[in-house]
C-alpha cells in the first residue's frame, strides 16, 4: 500500500505537523501516524485533543490509523497538551495531541509526543516520514486492533500537581486576602483542569472564557496582551491578586499583577528562575530568542544557561543531557525536569501562585534585571534567505566576541544582545534587539535593519 500525503503541509516544524482544516483533512492525519509510525515504541498509545472544531474528526483518524497499526489507543478525548506530556513522561508510553496550540481556529495539528514526554522534534519526524515514504507499508490481518480504550487523564495529572507544588493553607488564604485570581482561558481547554485546581485549594477566582469552544469568539488563543483586553480591563479594578491568561491547549500562559503590570514569557521565566533556583541546584535551559535577564540569573546562582534551537523539544533534550533543573522560553511557560519533560502552563501558573502566597512576587519582580526590547520584521524573497544569514553570519563574526549560531544569529554583548533569524513559515527576516537603555536598543535595532537591508538590497 502507497501512502501519499500533501508533502507541503504534512511535514514537522517545531510543534510537530500543522495546517488548516482544508489541508490537514482526517485523509492527511491517517497517513501521517502511517507514516510516522516508528516514534510509536509501545503498544498503548495515549491521544487526545483540544476544543477545535474539527479535532473529533482528526482524533478519530488518528485512532484509526493506530488501530491498523496493531496499537492500544488510549484516547482521552479533550485534554490539554501538558497533561498527555505529563502522562506520557509517567506511564512511559508515546502519545499524539491534536491541536494547533495558540494559532487561529482555522488551523489544527498533529503533535507527537514520546514515551519520555518529550515533543517529536522536526528533524526525527522528518527523518522518520522520509525513511517510511521510500517502503511499502503492509500489516499482517491478524495484528489489526478493533478494540480501543476511554480513559480520563485530567484527574490525575491535577493531583500529581497538588501534590508537586504544595501551596499551603496559610498561603491560599493570603492570595484570598489579595482578592484571588481571574482567569482567562481563551475558550482553550484549560479551564477543565485548572478551575478544578483552583478549587482543590479553595482560592478565590473568576473565570472568563471559559467554555470550550473552537472558534474563540472570546479573544484571540495566542495570550498576547493585545488579545487580553477583557481581562487587563478587570484587573485594572485592583480587586484580584492575580491575573491568568492561558493559550488554547495551555502550554503556554502568561499574567497581570495587581497594579496591572504584564508579565510575558520573559518576565515570567525570569521571575520563576529567580525562584526555583535558590531552592533547587541544576542548570538553566532555553531558546536562542530569550531574553538575557535569564542568563544574568542564572550567573548569579552560578548556574550555567544552555542555549538550543526555538522548539521546546530542543529545551527538553538539553535538560536531560546537561544537567539542567527549569527549561523555558519567550513564549511564555516552563519546564521543570523533575515534574516533566513538556512545557507546561498549568504548572507555570502553580509556581506562580505559590509565589503570590509567599507574598514574594512584587519582591521577585524587583530583582528581574530591566531590559528593553525592539522587534523587526524585514521582507525577503525566499530563494534570497539561506544567502542573505551567510553574508551577514561572516560580518558578524568578525565584529562581536560572543555568537551563537544554533538557530540563526545570536549575539551576546555585555549589556545587549541581539538575534537575526528567517522566519520558517514566512518570507521575512526577523530581528529582535535588547539591552539595558531603551537608546541603546533603538540605536542597535536602527543599525541593524540597516545593514540587513542592504545585505538582501545587495543580494
Amino acid at each position: 500500500m502507497k501512502i501519499r500525503i500533501n508533502e507541503k503541509v504534512i511535514k514537522f516544524g517545531t510543534a510537530g505537523i500543522r495546517g488548516k482544516y482544508y489541508e490537514l483533512t482526517p485523509l492527511e492525519s491517517y497517513a501521517s501516524i502511517i507514516l510516522v509510525r516508528d516514534a510509536f515504541d509501545k503498544e498503548k498509545v495515549v491521544i487526545a485533543r483540544d476544543g477545535r472544531n474539527n479535532g473529533k474528526a482528526l482524533i478519530n483518524a488518528v485512532e484509526s490509523a493506530l488501530l491498523y497499526l496493531g496499537k492500544e489507543p488510549i484516547n482521552a478525548s479533550l485534554s490539554p497538551t501538558p497533561v498527555v506530556q505529563y502522562y506520557c513522561y509517567k506511564h512511559n508510553i508515546p502519545g499524539i495531541v491534536i491541536t494547533a496550540s495558540h494559532n487561529p481556529p482555522e488551523w489544527n495539528g498533529i503533535k507527537v509526543i514520546k514515551s519520555n514526554g518529550i515533543v517529536l522534534n522536526k528533524e526525527e519526524g522528518n527523518e522518520i516520514m522520509r525513511k517510511n515514504k521510500e517502503v511499502e507499508f503492509s500489516i499482517e490481518l491478524k495484528k489489526i486492533k478493533n478494540e480501543s480504550k476511554r480513559e480520563e487523564i485530567n484527574k490525575e495529572y491535577i493531583n500529581a500537581l497538588l501534590s508537586f507544588i504544595k501551596i499551603s493553607k496559610k498561603e491560599v488564604e493570603e492570595i484570598n486576602k489579595q482578592g484571588g485570581v481571574v482567569v482567562d482561558y481563551g475558550n482553550g481547554v484549560g479551564g477543565i483542569v485548572f478551575s478544578y485546581f483552583l478549587d482543590s485549594l479553595g482560592i478565590k477566582k473568576e473565570e472568563i472564557n471559559k467554555e470550550i469552544d473552537g472558534n474563540f469568539p472570546g479573544r484571540k488563543s495566542e495570550p498576547k496582551r493585545e488579545n487580553l483586553k477583557g481581562l487587563e480591563e478587570m484587573m485594572k479594578s485592583k480587586k484580584y491578586a492575580l491575573g491568568i491568561a492561558f493559550d488554547g491547549d495551555s502550554d503556554r500562559v502568561v499574567f497581570f499583577t495587581k497594579d496591572g503590570e504584564f508579565i510575558d514569557g520573559n518576565k515570567g521565566f525570569a521571575v520563576i528562575a529567580e525562584y526555583w533556583l535558590k531552592k533547587h541546584k541544576g542548570n538553566v535551559v532555553t531558546t536562542v530568542i530569550t531574553s538575557k535577564a535569564v542568563e544574568e540569573i542564572a550567573k548569579k546562582y552560578g548556574r550555567k544557561v544552555y542555549y538550543t534551537k526555538v522548539g521546546t523539544s530542543y529545551i527538553s533534550k538539553e535538560l536531560v543531557e546537561k544537567d539542567g533543573v527549569i527549561g523555558g522560553e519567550e513564549s511564555s511557560g516552563v519546564i521543570v525536569k523533575a515534574f516533566h519533560l513538556g512545557k507546561d502552563g498549568f504548572l507555570t501558573a502553580a509556581i506562580m501562585l505559590k509565589i503570590l502566597g509567599e507574598k514574594k512576587l512584587e519582591h521577585l519582580l524587583s530583582l528581574i534585571p530591566k531590559y528593553y526590547t525592539k522587534k523587526i520584521n524585514l521582507e525577503i524573497e525566499r530563494e534570497k534567505k539561506q544567502k542573505f544569514m551567510e553574508v551577514i553570519k561572516q560580518e558578524l563574526e568578525k565584529e562581536s566576541e560572543e555568537v551563537i549560531t544554533i538557530d540563526g544569529i545570536r549575539v551576546n554583548g555585555k549589556d545587549y544582545w541581539y538575534i537575526i533569524r528567517p522566519s520558517g513559515t514566512e518570507d521575512l527576516i526577523r530581528l529582535v534587539v535588547e539591552s539595558k537603555e531603551k537608546e541603546k536598543t533603538e540605536k542597535l535595532a536602527n543599525e541593524l535593519k540597516k545593514k540587513a537591508q542592504e545585505i538582501i538590497e545587495s543580494i
